[in-house]
């Protein structure tokens, strides 16, 4: 701790010196945790120190920092971003702040989409009802920021007009923003709203909707009746969304969800022996690299946040090609330690899953497979922590290429990435 001000004048001094090196940021942050908003200045300059040290000023909630930080930062997206995602992560009522209102009325409409788009979600965790009409008015003009921000917004002004959006055949990307805004309301009718949508969802708004049906027990017994009436396919329920389902802490809806996917599942042994004559057609490495970067890059190469979420696969070229095609096709036989997808079940009854990124005392965070980031679960929210069988790669991955683009992709990885 640095009690003193001379002591918290030095450390401000040595954040403007050294906030970009990763070790000196985790040793700070430690020590700053009881009045991080006075070295709001001199992180101005370091983009992921601000972001750190905003996100510890979100997660404890205290107004006057919250007003400093919005006073001496509301036009930083980094500074945003963080603020939003502590106070998410801390939970908690809405906060009301004349101040705060100020701020975000400055930045709403601005220009500069990143900027907009950070406060949006960073306003959602505070009650501005005037500022909520604004969103729900962009949202009803198709406003992709304020479509998202509705899932912060009063249910009863925000669940007619997502769903009025998804009725009106919108972009591909406005439509997954409403998925993923409806799915965050918690409303009673997101799962009917969702599942009479899904014939017209494009693939990023079906996982989404998934993801988010998944989220929550009573919701995902929904989906599940809606895979047992055929309205849904079991193939659209991507494998970590099949892992909550198989794996859930509720006896009941993990028996049913064995039942409806055992009927489409394909005993994985069978299908690696059946696909060994992929091994003996004419491979083109050049081929094989343009499938790993569609298909597998998003996991086995640093992603924009969060780093890899699957094994490195540098010395995969020292593998054999049968070893490389079971792998490939069979991903749950053989799952690294580092690798383990974990379940995590919340006390409100929230699931999340990916591999474990981060623990500490405080909180858990997880990585998965997508490009929104790392979640972070704070321990005191943590009701239970299981591992999973199940790996986090997809299976069925022969309904996603062909025999010939598996040969090329084995070509590429045995002549190294």
């Amino acid at each position: 701790e640095f009690p003193t001000p001379a002591a918290r004048a030095a450390l401000a001094k040595l954040i403007a010196a050294h906030g970009d090196d990763r070790w000196f940021r985790v040793a700070v942050l430690t020590s700053v945790a009881n009045q991080p908003a006075e070295f709001l200045s001199s992180a101005a300059k370091h983009r992921d120190f601000l972001m750190q040290l905003a996100q510890l000023i979100g997660a404890r909630r205290q107004p006057n920092e919250i007003e400093a930080l919005l006073a001496k930062a509301g036009d930083n997206a980094q500074a945003l971003n963080g603020l939003g995602r502590g106070m998410r992560l801390s939970g908690g009522p809405r906060m009301r702040s004349a101040a705060a209102e100020a701020a975000f009325r400055r930045v709403l409409d601005s220009p500069d989409p990143q900027l907009q788009e950070a406060a949006w979600r960073a306003a959602r965790h505070f009650d501005m009802p005037a500022v909520f009409s604004k969103a729900v008015a962009g949202a009803a003009r198709g406003v992709l920021p304020a479509v998202r921000a509705l899932g912060g917004v009063d249910p009863a002004q925000a669940v007619p007009v997502l769903e009025k959006l998804l009725s009106d055949n919108p972009t591909a990307e406005l439509q997954a923003a409403a998925v993923g805004a409806l799915t965050e309301t918690g409303d009673a009718r997101t799962p009917a709203i969702l599942l009479n949508a899904w014939k017209s969802l494009r693939a990023d708004a079906r996982t989404r909707a998934v993801n988010g049906l998944v989220g929550r027990k009573e919701w995902a017994g929904k989906l599940l009746d809606a895979i047992a009436g055929n309205q849904v396919e079991p193939a659209g329920v991507e494998i970590a969304a099949r892992v909550r389902l198989l794996e859930s802490p509720d006896a009941g809806l993990a028996q049913r969800a064995k039942a409806l996917f055992a009927a489409s599942a394909t005993n994985r042994g069978n299908v690696v022996n059946g696909y060994m004559g992929v091994l003996s057609l004419s491979a083109d490495a050049g081929r094989g690299k343009a499938v790993f970067e569609e298909h597998c890059s998003r996991c086995h190469l640093p992603r924009k946040q969060g780093g890899r979420v699957g094994p490195d696969l540098s010395g995969v070229n020292n593998k054999t090609k049968e070893q490389l095609l079971s792998a490939i096709l069979d991903p749950s036989a053989a799952i690294e330690p580092r690798f383990v997808n974990y379940m995590v079940t919340a006390k409100d009854g929230q699931m999340y899953d990916g591999v474990i990124a981060n623990e500490t005392p405080a909180a858990i965070t997880l990585r998965g497979g997508t490009e929104e980031g790392d979640q972070s679960i704070l321990r005191k929210n943590v009701a239970e922590v299981r591992a999973s069988a199940i790996s986090l790669m997809p299976e069925e991955f022969e309904k996603t290429i062909n025999q010939q683009q598996m040969a090329d992709l084995i070509a590429y990885l045995r002549a190294g990435l």
